[in-house]
């Protein structure tokens, strides 16, 4: 990153197969990744790199010419295919629809990645605008990275908008079921002990309140052992 820093500022990108590798080499990472530019760079005081970049293309590796001390390889552009179609344009319709559903569901999304979005009108800047936003998988975002036909990219993308936006959904039911059988169980006790507390007031008792106080009383009044009368009592309780 020193070196990239006071060159042009480039860097190539790439993803690790597995990311727990702690040494990687080539053999390690995708081919398919993006050329950036560093356009700032911060070292924190226990030596950790913050590094904000911005994408500029998609590009391939095609062989390595160093390893150590950091890995150094050839690239070639790797541009996207656009097919103008109608279906490309409902495409990028819907996609825009289901984000806009998205950001209204999500909290980790500000409503101006909407905005974003929507003044976006390169169909493969909008895939990219709206991946980079949207919660998915590392194998998920290389796979979208990957597909050469934006078509293609628009389509995967949609599976995953829809995917998030149902368990979206359905977490927001969940809750809101909860919340309202706790609100009804907390209106119901609520109103039992209003009901007590008139009849006490009145002097007054319900049918099923007799009966267990009927019962209490013969329970007291049986004479049976102290073993005995306690489990009577706890299933009267019950």
């Amino acid at each position: 990153v020193d070196d990239a820093v006071v060159a042009d500022k480039m860097v190539a990108l790439v993803a690790l197969r597995d990311p727990e590798v702690e040494e990687p080499g080539p053999e390690d990472l995708y081919d398919i990744g993006t050329v950036a530019v560093i356009h700032r760079l911060a070292r924190a005081a226990d030596g950790t790199l913050h590094i904000i970049v911005q994408g500029l293309e998609r590009i391939r590796l095609t062989g390595f010419t160093q390893r150590d001390p950091y890995m150094r390889a050839t690239i070639a552009p790797a541009p996207e295919t656009v097919e103008e179609s109608v279906e490309l344009e409902a495409l990028q319709r819907s996609t825009l629809e289901l984000f806009r559903k998205l950001v209204s569901l999500a909290a980790y999304l500000p409503e101006e990645m909407v905005a974003g979005a929507l003044q976006t009108e390169d169909p493969k800047q909008l895939a990219y605008v709206v991946a980079t936003s949207t919660r998915m998988d590392m194998m998920v975002r290389q796979e979208i990275l990957a597909l050469d036909n934006v078509t293609d990219k628009l389509r995967r993308l949609m599976g995953v908008l829809s995917r998030e936006v149902e368990v979206l959904e359905l977490g927001k039911k969940i809750q809101s079921d909860a919340q309202s059988g706790m609100e009804k169980v907390q209106r119901e006790y609520y109103l039992r002990e209003q009901m007590k507390a008139i009849q006490r007031e009145l002097g007054e008792e319900d049918a099923q309140a007799a009966e267990i106080r009927e019962l209490r009383e013969r329970v007291e009044s049986s004479g049976m052992p102290e073993e005995a009368k306690k489990e009577a009592l706890r299933e009267l309780e019950r």
